[in-house]
This record gives structure tokens, C-alpha cells and sequence, in this order.
């Protein structure tokens, strides 16, 4: 098994698809800034795909990896159980299929304007009356950003690299989303017929020919949230200005009357719409500042502002010794530590272990699930809504006598 970090990247990837598709000019101007490398997320990514990669090559659970490590990570009881909803689907994808694990392919067959290659997480090929049918499945370890698996152009660049690899033309193709950290429906797919996929190909190499050229057209949309340019990008500029003015000037005022408002003298819909807009000029604010961050630490000027150091955080030099003296100075263990009951994951693992010839005992009896409230999200996430106050009193009273 090769390491995921070390495999190549191409500059047209399926993970940047979108991106280049609805911006080819973003492909030039990322270029002029720094690559930092992944993030830490990215890199605790990494090392989940290769616990996936592990797990279904030896036909082993996720919690037999428990302790060790991928990629730098160490496999918690979180990682584990997160990635085993992925091992799960795809060993169920695959039991009347052929099922391909990390399937590296290359575009080149397809004539693409510059290299163009990637690497699908999970394939499955199943052959039925003579026809085949297609999934792709793709993994994704993130919390933060719920990743839809329609209209998905990685997922259809990777559907068209494993068409390419087997040399074989599915009737019908599914693309699949495994994402069970984010808070919505874990596992999320689409189905779609070989000739929509062929279509799709007709406007990502028509997008990639664009990038090629000077001058390639920039859009600024949802696609900019990881784009190295992003805060210096004159569309994401622009637009983020537009929606700013659309969201707190009524519509007939001119720019420079810009205000805002108290939140509290907002119509529904000015709310609706200033919402709408806040997450383009939040993701480009952030960015904006993590620029003159860089740049203030690069030594380079700000105008009204400076770097300072940032609050420490006490910490003992050696545990061992400063309980060893804590102890001496007259306190008890009670005093200077602290405990805590396992997990119910953790308490349930340790029963598997206790109990290794017969079924452990469930502790479903003793466990309750319990939501920290609510979160307000886009109309559009797939996660359903919860009743709000007003509907559950709707709910409740009964209907009056005609």
C-alpha cells in the first residue's frame, strides 16, 4: 500500500474540479501564491483514507487499528468509527460487484489540453445481463463542510477515470459521498446515465482548454473557499462588494449609502438575503486576514496594523515531577487529578475484549443521545429541519369549531 500524501497532484485534479470549471482563470492566478502544503485537516484526511485503504485490503474492522498510526495520525475511537461507515459501504457495494480499491487513472486517452490524472477511493463494477453498472465512491473525513454528492465534478471526473482504467462503458453510473462527520445524512448519492457523463466531460475539457489561455476568465462562488487567490482574486473582490451592497443598502439606493442595520429592524426577507450573503464575505474576510497575517510575518508593512505575541498558556514542564512535588506540598491524587468514565465507544470496546468467544452485553440501555440544540443552515442542506417552537404550538392546538 503507497502513501497517500506522496502521490502526485495534478494541476487539473478532480478535487479542484469545480473550481476550474467554473473559473479556468483561477488556475493561473493560484500559481502566484505560496503552497503551504496541506493543513492539518487535510493530513488527518490522508490518514484516514489510508486506514480505509488498510481495512478493506486485509478484511479487517477500523477498531483493530486502534492505536496506531497513519500518516503521523494516531487512529482514535472517532477516526475509527467515522471510517468504518465507509469500509461498511463499499464491502456492501461490492458483494455481487468487483470492487477496485485507490484506482489510479489517467485522462490521457481523452486528449485533455495538459495532464489530467487522479486517484477514486472506491470502485465497484457489477455486471448485470450483459450490462455493467458503475460506482464511485468517495470518502470525505471533514467536519465543516457538508460536501453534496450531485452535480459533483469530482466525483464524474473520477466515474470517467475508472470508465477509462477498465476500458469498459457502464449503462448507469453512481456517484457516492461517505461523509460521516459532518452532521448530515453520512452516506449521499446520485445516479446518472454513461452519456450524461460524457457530457460532462465536453464542458471540463472545454474549461480546461480555457485555463490554458491568457487572460481565462474569473468567477467568483462557492468554488472559492480553498482557492490560494481567494483573497486577492478581483472577481471574489467584487463580488463579495455586491453582495455586501445588495444585502445591507435597499435596492434603490446607490453604493456609498451603505449601512447596517439593526438586526432588529430587519424584515424577514432582508434577513433571508443578508444571510445568504454573509458566508461569501465571511470565507473572504477570513482570507483577507490570513494574507496580511502572512504578510506582516513576512516582514512586509500593513498599514494600521502589527503582529503580537498571543496569550501563553501555562503548562507543566514535566507532569511526573510537578505531581511528584504537588504530592510532597501536601495534596492528594483527588487533589491533582481528574477522572472520568469512558465513552459508551470505549466502554463498548472494552466488553468486546472481555467477552472474546460470545456476544457481548449492549449497553444501549444505559446510553442516551442528546443534540446540543440547534444549528441554522442554507435551505438547500440536505440534513432535516427540526420543528421550531411556533410549529410544535401549532401542533398542539387543536383545531377550532365550525
Amino acid at each position: 500500500m503507497s502513501s497517500h500524501a506522496d502521490r502526485p497532484h495534478a494541476r487539473l485534479g478532480g478535487s479542484k474540479a469545480k473550481r476550474w470549471i467554473n473559473c479556468p482563470g483561477s488556475v493561473k492566478l493560484s500559481e502566484q501564491f505560496p503552497d503551504d502544503g496541506p493543513s492539518k485537516y487535510a493530513a488527518e484526511g490522508t490518514a484516514a483514507h489510508e486506514l480505509a485503504e488498510a481495512c478493506l485490503r486485509s478484511n479487517r474492522d477500523t477498531d483493530s487499528y486502534i492505536g496506531l498510526e497513519f500518516n503521523g495520525f494516531e487512529v482514535t475511537k472517532d477516526m475509527a468509527e467515522a471510517v468504518q461507515v465507509f469500509v461498511d459501504h463499499v464491502r456492501s457495494a461490492a458483494v455481487n460487484g468487483e470492487m477496485l480499491l485507490e484506482v489510479q487513472f489517467d485522462l490521457e486517452p481523452l486528449k485533455p489540453p495538459e495532464p489530467m490524472y487522479g486517484t477514486a477511493d472506491g470502485v465497484v463494477w457489477t455486471e448485470v445481463d450483459g450490462h455493467w453498472f458503475l460506482q464511485v465512491i468517495d470518502y470525505k473525513h471533514g467536519r465543516g463542510v457538508v460536501v453534496p454528492a450531485i452535480d459533483n465534478d469530482q466525483l464524474k471526473m473520477y466515474a470517467l477515470g475508472a470508465v477509462v482504467a477498465a476500458r469498459r462503458q457502464p449503462t448507469a453510473v453512481t456517484v457516492t459521498i461517505v461523509q460521516p462527520r459532518a452532521g448530515a445524512e453520512p452516506i449521499r448519492s446520485e445516479t446518472f446515465a454513461y452519456d450524461e457523463l460524457k457530457t460532462w466531460w465536453g464542458r471540463a475539457k472545454a474549461a480546461a482548454e480555457l485555463a490554458q489561455t491568457e487572460g481565462a476568465p474569473l468567477k467568483a462562488g462557492d468554488w472559492c473557499r480553498f482557492c490560494p487567490a481567494h483573497a486577492q482574486c478581483p472577481a471574489q473582490a467584487k463580488h463579495a462588494l455586491v453582495l455586501a451592497q445588495e444585502a445591507f443598502s435597499p435596492i434603490e439606493d446607490e453604493p456609498e449609502a451603505m449601512e447596517f442595520p439593526d438586526p432588529g429592524l430587519l424584515t424577514a426577507e432582508q434577513i433571508g438575503r443578508i444571510l445568504q450573503a454573509l458566508p461569501v464575505l465571511e470565507d473572504w474576510a477570513k482570507a483577507l486576514r490570513a494574507h496580511a497575517s502572512q504578510e506582516l510575518e513576512a516582514g512586509n508593512e500593513v498599514p494600521g496594523f502589527k503582529l503580537v505575541s498571543k496569550r501563553a498558556v501555562r503548562r507543566w514542564k514535566d507532569e511526573d515531577a510537578a505531581m511528584a512535588t504537588l504530592r510532597q506540598m501536601g495534596l492528594s491524587d483527588e487533589d491533582i487529578t481528574v477522572k472520568k468514565p469512558v465513552s459508551p465507544a470505549q466502554a463498548e470496546k472494552a466488553l468486546k475484549a472481555h467477552y472474546p468467544r460470545g456476544a457481548a452485553p449492549k449497553v444501549d440501555d444505559l446510553v442516551t443521545k442528546n443534540s446540543s440544540g440547534t444549528k441554522m443552515v442554507s435551505e438547500n442542506d440536505p440534513r432535516p429541519a427540526v420543528l421550531s417552537v411556533k410549529d410544535v404550538f401549532t401542533a398542539l392546538t387543536p383545531p377550532e369549531e365550525e
